[in-house]
Protein backbone atom coordinates (compact mmCIF):
# COMPACT_ATOMS: atom_id res chain seq x y z
CA UNK A 1 0.00 0.00 0.00
CA UNK A 2 2.90 2.35 0.69
CA UNK A 3 4.18 1.59 -2.80
CA UNK A 4 0.77 2.41 -4.27
CA UNK A 5 0.56 5.71 -2.39
CA UNK A 6 4.15 6.65 -3.21
CA UNK A 7 3.77 5.85 -6.92
CA UNK A 8 0.48 7.66 -7.32
CA UNK A 9 1.10 10.59 -4.98
CA UNK A 10 -2.22 9.89 -3.30
CA UNK A 11 -2.98 10.35 0.39
CA UNK A 12 -5.51 7.51 0.39
CA UNK A 13 -5.78 4.33 -1.72
CA UNK A 14 -7.48 4.48 -5.09
CA UNK A 15 -9.94 1.83 -3.91
CA UNK A 16 -11.51 1.08 -0.54
CA UNK A 17 -9.70 -1.76 1.21
CA UNK A 18 -10.71 -4.19 3.94
CA UNK A 19 -8.05 -6.57 5.24
CA UNK A 20 -9.08 -10.00 6.51
CA UNK A 21 -6.11 -11.73 8.14
CA UNK A 22 -6.49 -15.14 9.80
CA UNK A 23 -3.78 -17.44 11.08
CA UNK A 24 -5.37 -20.88 10.83
CA UNK A 25 -5.01 -21.54 7.10
CA UNK A 26 -2.65 -24.47 7.65
CA UNK A 27 -5.39 -26.06 9.78
CA UNK A 28 -7.96 -25.45 7.03
CA UNK A 29 -9.35 -22.34 8.74
CA UNK A 30 -11.78 -24.05 11.15
CA UNK A 31 -13.06 -20.77 12.63
CA UNK A 32 -13.13 -18.61 9.49
CA UNK A 33 -16.76 -19.32 8.58
CA UNK A 34 -17.89 -18.25 12.03
CA UNK A 35 -15.69 -15.15 11.85
CA UNK A 36 -17.14 -14.14 8.48
CA UNK A 37 -20.69 -14.72 9.71
CA UNK A 38 -20.08 -12.72 12.88
CA UNK A 39 -18.58 -9.71 11.10
CA UNK A 40 -20.52 -10.04 7.84
CA UNK A 41 -21.97 -6.45 7.96
CA UNK A 42 -18.42 -5.09 7.98
CA UNK A 43 -17.19 -7.22 5.08
CA UNK A 44 -19.19 -5.96 2.10
CA UNK A 45 -16.93 -5.94 -0.95
CA UNK A 46 -17.03 -5.94 -4.74
CA UNK A 47 -13.96 -8.17 -5.04
CA UNK A 48 -11.84 -10.50 -2.91
CA UNK A 49 -8.09 -10.75 -3.58
CA UNK A 50 -6.73 -13.93 -2.01
CA UNK A 51 -2.95 -14.13 -1.62
CA UNK A 52 -2.22 -17.76 -0.79
CA UNK A 53 -1.23 -19.20 -4.15
CA UNK A 54 1.85 -20.14 -6.13
CA UNK A 55 3.30 -18.65 -9.27
CA UNK A 56 4.25 -21.05 -12.05
CA UNK A 57 7.89 -20.00 -12.43
CA UNK A 58 9.93 -16.99 -11.37
CA UNK A 59 10.56 -16.15 -15.04
CA UNK A 60 7.06 -17.08 -16.18
CA UNK A 61 4.39 -15.47 -13.98
CA UNK A 62 0.80 -16.47 -14.67
CA UNK A 63 -2.57 -15.23 -13.51
CA UNK A 64 -4.25 -17.87 -11.34
CA UNK A 65 -7.92 -18.50 -12.16
CA UNK A 66 -8.82 -21.21 -9.68
CA UNK A 67 -7.88 -23.62 -6.92
CA UNK A 68 -8.76 -27.16 -5.98
CA UNK A 69 -10.78 -28.07 -2.91
CA UNK A 70 -9.52 -30.28 -0.10
CA UNK A 71 -11.04 -32.95 2.11
CA UNK A 72 -9.02 -34.69 4.82
CA UNK A 73 -9.76 -38.07 6.41
CA UNK A 74 -8.16 -40.51 8.84
CA UNK A 75 -8.78 -44.24 8.90
CA UNK A 76 -8.01 -46.62 11.76
CA UNK A 77 -8.11 -50.36 11.19
CA UNK A 78 -8.12 -52.65 14.21
CA UNK A 79 -6.44 -56.03 14.62
CA UNK A 80 -5.83 -57.75 17.98
CA UNK A 81 -7.24 -56.08 21.08
CA UNK A 82 -3.68 -55.14 22.03
CA UNK A 83 -0.22 -55.38 20.47
CA UNK A 84 0.62 -59.06 20.53
CA UNK A 85 3.84 -61.06 20.13
CA UNK A 86 3.75 -62.33 16.55
CA UNK A 87 5.37 -65.62 17.53
CA UNK A 88 2.40 -66.30 19.75
CA UNK A 89 -0.47 -65.18 17.50
CA UNK A 90 0.81 -64.70 13.92
CA UNK A 91 -1.22 -66.66 11.41
CA UNK A 92 -4.70 -66.79 12.90
CA UNK A 93 -4.56 -63.25 14.33
CA UNK A 94 -6.09 -60.46 12.20
CA UNK A 95 -3.57 -58.11 10.59
CA UNK A 96 -4.67 -54.50 10.73
CA UNK A 97 -1.62 -53.52 8.69
CA UNK A 98 -2.33 -55.85 5.78
CA UNK A 99 -6.01 -54.89 5.73
CA UNK A 100 -5.10 -51.21 5.66
CA UNK A 101 -2.44 -51.70 3.00
CA UNK A 102 -4.87 -53.57 0.75
CA UNK A 103 -7.30 -50.66 1.02
CA UNK A 104 -4.62 -48.03 0.43
CA UNK A 105 -3.38 -49.88 -2.64
CA UNK A 106 -6.91 -49.99 -4.06
CA UNK A 107 -7.60 -46.25 -3.69
CA UNK A 108 -6.02 -45.37 -7.05
CA UNK A 109 -5.92 -47.60 -10.11
CA UNK A 110 -2.91 -48.26 -12.36
CA UNK A 111 -4.25 -45.62 -14.77
CA UNK A 112 -4.07 -43.00 -12.02
CA UNK A 113 -7.85 -42.73 -11.61
CA UNK A 114 -9.35 -42.60 -8.13
CA UNK A 115 -11.42 -45.70 -7.38
CA UNK A 116 -14.09 -44.17 -5.13
CA UNK A 117 -17.58 -44.94 -6.48
CA UNK A 118 -19.07 -42.29 -8.78
CA UNK A 119 -16.14 -40.05 -7.89
CA UNK A 120 -15.86 -38.44 -11.32
CA UNK A 121 -19.60 -37.99 -11.95
CA UNK A 122 -19.57 -34.31 -11.00
CA UNK A 123 -16.16 -33.34 -12.37
CA UNK A 124 -16.52 -30.60 -14.95
CA UNK A 125 -14.51 -31.37 -18.10
CA UNK A 126 -11.60 -29.01 -18.73
CA UNK A 127 -12.31 -26.14 -21.06
CA UNK A 128 -10.24 -26.53 -24.24
CA UNK A 129 -9.21 -22.88 -24.25
CA UNK A 130 -7.94 -23.19 -20.70
CA UNK A 131 -6.07 -26.40 -21.56
CA UNK A 132 -4.44 -24.54 -24.45
CA UNK A 133 -3.44 -21.64 -22.17
CA UNK A 134 -1.87 -24.04 -19.68
CA UNK A 135 -0.09 -25.91 -22.47
CA UNK A 136 1.45 -22.59 -23.55
CA UNK A 137 3.33 -22.23 -20.26
CA UNK A 138 7.04 -23.13 -20.42
CA UNK A 139 7.28 -26.72 -19.19
CA UNK A 140 9.58 -29.71 -19.29
CA UNK A 141 9.66 -32.83 -17.14
CA UNK A 142 13.30 -32.11 -16.35
CA UNK A 143 12.52 -28.62 -15.03
CA UNK A 144 9.45 -29.78 -13.07
CA UNK A 145 11.26 -32.66 -11.41
CA UNK A 146 14.25 -30.48 -10.50
CA UNK A 147 12.08 -27.77 -8.93
CA UNK A 148 9.46 -29.98 -7.27
CA UNK A 149 11.92 -32.74 -6.24
CA UNK A 150 9.15 -35.29 -6.79
CA UNK A 151 11.51 -37.86 -8.35
CA UNK A 152 9.13 -39.04 -11.10
CA UNK A 153 5.89 -38.18 -12.91
CA UNK A 154 2.70 -40.11 -12.15
CA UNK A 155 -1.01 -39.45 -12.01
CA UNK A 156 -4.06 -39.76 -14.22
CA UNK A 157 -3.46 -40.91 -17.77
CA UNK A 158 -4.69 -38.74 -20.62
CA UNK A 159 -3.74 -35.42 -19.06
CA UNK A 160 -0.57 -33.36 -18.96
CA UNK A 161 1.36 -32.88 -15.73
CA UNK A 162 -0.03 -29.39 -15.21
CA UNK A 163 -3.57 -30.52 -15.98
CA UNK A 164 -3.19 -33.29 -13.40
CA UNK A 165 -1.92 -30.71 -10.93
CA UNK A 166 -4.53 -28.00 -11.50
CA UNK A 167 -7.56 -29.29 -13.43
CA UNK A 168 -8.01 -32.83 -12.18
CA UNK A 169 -8.79 -34.25 -8.73
CA UNK A 170 -6.19 -36.17 -6.76
CA UNK A 171 -5.96 -38.41 -3.73
CA UNK A 172 -2.86 -38.52 -1.55
CA UNK A 173 -2.09 -40.81 1.38
CA UNK A 174 -0.16 -38.46 3.65
CA UNK A 175 0.77 -40.92 6.40
CA UNK A 176 0.62 -44.61 7.28
CA UNK A 177 1.50 -45.59 10.85
CA UNK A 178 1.44 -48.94 12.62
CA UNK A 179 3.47 -50.69 15.31
CA UNK A 180 6.70 -49.26 16.72
CA UNK A 181 8.14 -46.71 14.31
CA UNK A 182 11.15 -45.89 16.48
CA UNK A 183 13.65 -47.96 18.40
CA UNK A 184 14.64 -51.60 17.80
CA UNK A 185 12.42 -53.84 15.71
CA UNK A 186 9.95 -55.92 17.71
CA UNK A 187 8.11 -59.02 16.54
CA UNK A 188 4.69 -57.58 17.36
CA UNK A 189 1.37 -57.79 15.56
CA UNK A 190 -0.01 -54.22 15.90
CA UNK A 191 -3.44 -53.62 17.38
CA UNK A 192 -4.04 -50.56 15.19
CA UNK A 193 -2.96 -49.31 11.76
CA UNK A 194 -3.68 -45.72 10.73
CA UNK A 195 -3.68 -43.85 7.45
CA UNK A 196 -4.34 -40.17 6.76
CA UNK A 197 -5.66 -39.07 3.38
CA UNK A 198 -6.02 -35.79 1.53
CA UNK A 199 -8.43 -35.58 -1.40
CA UNK A 200 -8.13 -32.64 -3.80
CA UNK A 201 -11.40 -31.85 -5.57
CA UNK A 202 -12.13 -29.73 -8.63
CA UNK A 203 -15.03 -27.50 -9.70
CA UNK A 204 -18.28 -29.43 -10.01
CA UNK A 205 -17.48 -31.75 -7.10
CA UNK A 206 -18.85 -31.15 -3.60
CA UNK A 207 -16.97 -32.35 -0.56
CA UNK A 208 -20.10 -33.91 1.02
CA UNK A 209 -20.58 -36.22 -1.97
CA UNK A 210 -16.88 -37.10 -2.01
CA UNK A 211 -17.04 -37.90 1.71
CA UNK A 212 -19.97 -40.26 1.13
CA UNK A 213 -18.08 -41.97 -1.70
CA UNK A 214 -15.10 -42.48 0.63
CA UNK A 215 -17.34 -43.97 3.34
CA UNK A 216 -18.84 -46.39 0.83
CA UNK A 217 -15.45 -47.39 -0.55
CA UNK A 218 -13.96 -48.06 2.90
CA UNK A 219 -16.96 -50.09 4.06
CA UNK A 220 -17.09 -52.16 0.86
CA UNK A 221 -13.33 -52.74 0.70
CA UNK A 222 -12.78 -53.72 4.33
CA UNK A 223 -16.07 -55.55 4.72
CA UNK A 224 -18.01 -56.20 7.92
CA UNK A 225 -15.38 -58.53 9.38
CA UNK A 226 -12.69 -55.84 9.70
CA UNK A 227 -13.34 -53.40 12.56
CA UNK A 228 -12.40 -49.85 11.66
CA UNK A 229 -13.18 -46.17 12.28
CA UNK A 230 -13.22 -43.51 9.56
CA UNK A 231 -13.11 -39.85 10.50
CA UNK A 232 -13.75 -37.29 7.74
CA UNK A 233 -13.05 -33.63 8.55
CA UNK A 234 -16.03 -32.04 6.80
CA UNK A 235 -15.97 -29.09 9.20
CA UNK A 236 -12.62 -27.98 7.79
CA UNK A 237 -13.12 -29.10 4.18
CA UNK A 238 -12.79 -26.52 1.43
CA UNK A 239 -14.61 -26.49 -1.88
CA UNK A 240 -12.87 -25.93 -5.21
CA UNK A 241 -13.28 -22.51 -6.80
CA UNK A 242 -12.90 -21.10 -10.31
CA UNK A 243 -12.97 -17.34 -10.91
CA UNK A 244 -15.81 -16.58 -13.35
CA UNK A 245 -14.64 -15.64 -16.84
CA UNK A 246 -16.61 -12.40 -16.89
CA UNK A 247 -14.90 -10.79 -13.86
CA UNK A 248 -13.26 -7.54 -15.10
CA UNK A 249 -10.70 -7.65 -12.30
CA UNK A 250 -8.95 -10.59 -14.02
CA UNK A 251 -7.83 -8.35 -16.88
CA UNK A 252 -6.72 -5.69 -14.40
CA UNK A 253 -4.72 -8.28 -12.45
CA UNK A 254 -3.13 -9.60 -15.63
CA UNK A 255 -1.99 -6.08 -16.56
CA UNK A 256 -0.67 -5.44 -13.05
CA UNK A 257 1.34 -8.69 -13.05
CA UNK A 258 2.81 -7.86 -16.47
CA UNK A 259 3.97 -4.44 -15.25
CA UNK A 260 5.03 -5.61 -11.79
CA UNK A 261 7.15 -8.49 -13.11
CA UNK A 262 8.10 -6.94 -16.43
CA UNK A 263 7.20 -10.14 -18.25
CA UNK A 264 4.46 -11.67 -20.36
CA UNK A 265 1.77 -13.26 -18.24
CA UNK A 266 0.40 -16.76 -18.74
CA UNK A 267 -2.62 -18.50 -17.24
CA UNK A 268 -2.74 -21.18 -14.57
CA UNK A 269 -4.62 -22.56 -11.62
CA UNK A 270 -3.31 -23.85 -8.28
CA UNK A 271 -3.35 -27.36 -6.90
CA UNK A 272 -3.78 -26.38 -3.27
CA UNK A 273 -6.85 -25.28 -1.37
CA UNK A 274 -8.04 -22.05 0.25
CA UNK A 275 -11.36 -20.67 1.55
CA UNK A 276 -12.19 -18.96 -1.75
CA UNK A 277 -15.59 -20.61 -2.17
CA UNK A 278 -16.50 -19.73 1.41
CA UNK A 279 -15.60 -16.08 0.89
CA UNK A 280 -17.29 -15.83 -2.51
CA UNK A 281 -20.54 -17.40 -1.33
CA UNK A 282 -20.62 -15.55 2.00
CA UNK A 283 -19.79 -12.11 0.61
CA UNK A 284 -21.41 -12.38 -2.80
CA UNK A 285 -18.18 -11.20 -4.42
CA UNK A 286 -15.86 -12.95 -6.90
CA UNK A 287 -12.38 -14.04 -5.83
CA UNK A 288 -9.15 -13.47 -7.74
CA UNK A 289 -5.81 -14.91 -6.72
CA UNK A 290 -2.32 -13.52 -6.47
CA UNK A 291 0.60 -15.02 -4.58
CA UNK A 292 4.36 -15.10 -5.02
CA UNK A 293 5.27 -18.62 -3.88
CA UNK A 294 7.06 -21.25 -5.95
CA UNK A 295 7.03 -25.03 -5.73
CA UNK A 296 10.77 -24.90 -4.95
CA UNK A 297 10.07 -22.77 -1.85
CA UNK A 298 9.38 -26.01 0.07
CA UNK A 299 6.18 -24.88 1.75
CA UNK A 300 5.42 -26.80 4.99
CA UNK A 301 9.00 -28.06 5.31
CA UNK A 302 11.78 -27.14 7.72
CA UNK A 303 13.66 -25.24 5.00
CA UNK A 304 10.72 -23.21 3.70
CA UNK A 305 11.90 -20.08 1.90
CA UNK A 306 10.79 -17.15 -0.21
CA UNK A 307 12.48 -15.16 -2.96
CA UNK A 308 12.82 -11.52 -2.02
CA UNK A 309 12.82 -10.39 -5.65
CA UNK A 310 9.44 -12.02 -6.13
CA UNK A 311 8.14 -10.27 -3.02
CA UNK A 312 9.25 -6.97 -4.52
CA UNK A 313 7.58 -7.81 -7.84
CA UNK A 314 4.48 -8.86 -5.95
CA UNK A 315 4.44 -5.59 -4.02
CA UNK A 316 4.59 -3.67 -7.29
CA UNK A 317 1.83 -5.86 -8.73
CA UNK A 318 -0.59 -5.19 -5.87
CA UNK A 319 0.23 -1.49 -5.94
CA UNK A 320 -0.54 -1.38 -9.64
CA UNK A 321 -3.68 -3.48 -9.18
CA UNK A 322 -5.27 -0.86 -6.92
CA UNK A 323 -4.85 1.75 -9.64
CA UNK A 324 -6.12 -0.59 -12.37
CA UNK A 325 -9.22 -1.47 -10.35
CA UNK A 326 -9.97 2.20 -9.73
CA UNK A 327 -9.85 2.81 -13.48
CA UNK A 328 -12.69 0.32 -13.89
Amino acid sequence: MRAHLAATGRDVPAVNLKLLVEGEEEQSSPHLAGLVERFRPRLDADLVVLSDTLLWRADAPAVCLGIRGVLSAELEVYGPERDAHSGAVSGPAPSAVLALCRLVAALVGPDGRIALPRFYDDVLPPDESERAAIAALPYSDEDWLARSETRSVGGEEGYSVLERLWLRPALEVTSVVAGDVEGPLRAVTPAVARAAMSIRTVPGQRVERVAEALRTFVADTLGPSVPHALQIALETAQEAYRTPDDVPAVAALRQAIAEGFGREVGQMRNGGGAPADLLASSLGAPVVFFGTGLVEDHWHDSDESVRVDLLHAGTATLALLSSRLAEG
